[in-house]
């Protein structure tokens, strides 16, 4: 799965030394722990340089996947389906992106209801008025009709 970055983002990321020809962060031989710990040091040496801290202004400990998250909430604001920020994600299934993300997928239909009442006030259909009887016989229920 691949995913386009801005060029900024871009930009950033390729002014990194490679590590080696094929991988700008790992050598090809590092174990999966030693990368998940120099990873970790990293994040966490991020968080203290940046001062991050949560509402009630204790420290927040950066990770990883506050960037993934951060990436999936700014997709549904821009409107992508959810069968796109899955397979963005690299979600098999799209039950797994509902359950993570179903507060922005709730925003994001706030936020679709607004166009959608934008949209209903441009567009006027003409209607013609339906008479009085039918009107009567689509509201009463039937028994009423009888008697």
């Amino acid at each position: 799965m691949y995913v386009t970055l801005s060029p900024g983002v871009g930009d950033e990321i390729l002014s990194v030394t490679p590590v080696s020809e094929r991988y700008l962060y790992w050598d090809g031989t590092e174990a999966k722990d030693n990368i998940v710990t120099r990873t970790g040091n990293a994040y966490r040496r991020v968080s203290e340089l940046a001062g991050l801290k949560d509402e009630n202004s204790n420290p927040l400990e950066f990770h990883s996947h506050m960037l993934r998250d951060s990436f999936a909430v700014w997709c549904f604001n821009q409107g992508l389906a959810t069968e796109d920020v899955a397979a963005l994600l690299g979600h098999r299934n799209i039950t797994v992106t509902q359950q993570h993300y179903s507060p922005w997928i709730s925003l994001r239909q706030t936020r679709l209801g607004a166009i959608m009442r934008t949209a209903y006030t441009q567009y006027r259909a003409e209607i013609p008025p339906l008479p009085a009887e039918i009107v009567t016989r689509l509201l009463l229920p039937e028994r009423s009709l009888e008697q």
